[in-house]
C-alpha cells in the first residue's frame, strides 16, 4: 500500500469539504471533458411517461447514477445495479438474487430467440467488454468458489455441464492463474474475449461454441454481480482512491455501468406496454450501438 495515498485518504477526510481531488480522478475529469467538446461519452434512453410507483423508482434510480456521469462511473454502476436488482423483482419472484438473475438470463434468452435486435444488443455488449474486466472475472473465479457455482449451476443447482467443462478446461489449460503471473492471466483474459465474441474455441482439447446464454452467465453472474458485491461490501479499496487506479479501472466501471443500464431498460420496456416491445427495443439498439462506439472512442486502448 501507498504510504503517500494513505496520508492522502486522511487528509481528504480531514479536509472536507475543501479536500483535493486523487490524481486520476484529476486526470480523468480533463479527459472527460476535453471529450465532452467533440463527442457525448453516454446517452441515455428516451423513456416515456408512466405513474407507476415501480417504474418511478427505477428512474430515480437512473437519476442517482446519472448525476455521477460521466466522472464516476463506479458510483453510477452501484446505483445502477440497485435499481436493476429492484426492479427486477417485478418480472421474477425469487427473493434469492442469484437465483432472480438466472430467471432473468433465462427470460432475456428466449426473447432474443425471438428478437434479432434483442440479440444485437448483447453482441454489441460483449463485444466491448474491456480485457482488464475480463482479468477481473478470471481472478474472482479462481479466489472465490461461490462465483464458479454460479456461472455453472442453473437454478435447481444442477450442473451446466457445457459451462462446467469450458470453465474447468479453461483452470486446466492455466494452471497458475491464481498466482502473480500476468502473462497467464491476460493469455485466459483474451481467450475470454474470443468466447465474449461467440467465437468457437478448443480450450485443453475442449471444444465449445459459446451459446448465448453461456455469454449472459458469465457476464451477469461472473463479472456484473461480482463487481457488485466487492463495491457493497467494501471488499477492495475504491476504484478512484487507491495508487493503482488507471483509465483501464474506469473503463471497467463504464462499461459495467453501461451494462447494467441498458438492461434495466429492457426490463423497464418488457413490463411495459408488450405492443411497444419490438420497437422499443429496436430504439434500444440504436442508443446501445451509439453508446458502445462512444466508449470505444474515449477509452482507446485502455480497453485492450
Amino acid at each position: 500500500m501507498s504510504v503517500a495515498f494513505a496520508q492522502k485518504r486522511i487528509d481528504f477526510i480531514n479536509k472536507w469539504p475543501k479536500s483535493d481531488l486523487f490524481p486520476k480522478e484529476i486526470e480523468y475529469k480533463k479527459k472527460c471533458d476535453d471529450f465532452t467538446d467533440i463527442g457525448k461519452l453516454f446517452t441515455p434512453f428516451t423513456l416515456w411517461y408512466s405513474d407507476d410507483e415501480e417504474y418511478n423508482k427505477a428512474i430515480s434510480s437512473i437519476i442517482d447514477a446519472l448525476e455521477t456521469m460521466p466522472y464516476k462511473p463506479d458510483k453510477a454502476f452501484f446505483y445502477i445495479f440497485i435499481g436493476f436488482e429492484n426492479y427486477s423483482e417485478q418480472l421474477f419472484s425469487s427473493t434469492n438474487i442469484t437465483k432472480r438473475l438466472k430467471d432473468f438470463i433465462d427470460e432475456v434468452d428466449q426473447d432474443a430467440n425471438r428478437n434479432s435486435d434483442l440479440n444485437d444488443i448483447i453482441k454489441h455488449l460483449c463485444s466491448a467488454i474491456p480485457i482488464q474486466l475480463n482479468i477481473y472475472f478470471i481472478d474472482r473465479i479462481v479466489t472465490e468458489p461461490k462465483v464458479k457455482q454460479r456461472i455453472t449451476e442453473n437454478q435447481r443447482n444442477n450442473l451446466i455441464s457445457d459451462q462446467y467443462d469450458l470453465v474447468e478446461a479453461i483452470l486446466r489449460k492455466y494452471p497458475d492463474l491464481n498466482s502473480s503471473n500476468v502473462v497467464s492471466k491476460r493469455n485466459a483474459a483474451c481467450l475470454f474475449k474470443k468466447i465474449f465474441n461467440q467465437q468457437s474455441v478448443c480450450v485443453d482439447n475442449y471444444n465449445c461454441s459459446p451459446s448465448r446464454k453461456l455469454l449472459l452467465y458469465f457476464l451477469f453472474l461472473g463479472i456484473l454481480y461480482s463487481l457488485r458485491n466487492d463495491n457493497a461490501h467494501g471488499s477492495s479499496f475504491s476504484s478512484t482512491k487507491s495508487s493503482k487506479t488507471t483509465f483501464k479501472r474506469y473503463a471497467m466501471n463504464h462499461f459495467a455501468y453501461l451494462a447494467t443500464y441498458t438492461f434495466l431498460i429492457y426490463l423497464l420496456i418488457k413490463k411495459g406496454d408488450s405492443a411497444l416491445f419490438s420497437n422499443r427495443i429496436k430504439l434500444l439498439k440504436d442508443n446501445v450501438e451509439e453508446n458502445v462506439k462512444e466508449m470505444k472512442r474515449f477509452f482507446g486502448s485502455n480497453l485492450k
